[in-house]
């Protein structure tokens, strides 16, 4: 999976280089809110590999960490796709319109969920 999707970027930045990261294309191909989450998710990804190479005991934490991914993920994305899907028709004009504000309330959810240790 990890070596079709550096072809695919490999393919993207040969056909329309772009000065910036890869979420240029997501925003550039799909949708600005899409390029926003994905450039925020890559940097969490980067934090949380910087944060296990300096962990006390990796064997014993990351383990951990990758277990409390998966629930995050199902907390935090999957929910808040869910209650935005219930509260929003997808037949209503202005949906397209909210969707930056919408991408970003989204990822202070993230960004809240990423640390909630801290929270409590």
């Amino acid at each position: 999976m990890i070596y079709l999707l550096m072809q695919s970027l490999g393919k993207l930045a040969t056909y329309m280089p772009v000065a910036g990261s890869f979420h240029e294309y997501g925003s550039r191909f799909i949708s600005s809110s899409f390029g926003f989450a994905i450039g925020w998710n890559y940097w969490f990804n980067w934090d949380i590999t910087v944060t296990a190479g300096e962990a006390k005991d990796p064997n014993r934490s990351i383990p951990k960490a990758i277990n409390a991914i998966f629930l995050r993920i199902l907390l935090f994305y999957i929910f808040v796709i869910f209650i935005i899907g219930t509260l929003l028709p997808f037949t209503d004009p202005n949906l397209l319109k909210l969707e930056p504000i919408l991408a970003l309330i989204m990822c202070i959810i993230v960004i809240i969920g990423q640390n909630y240790e801290a929270l409590i």
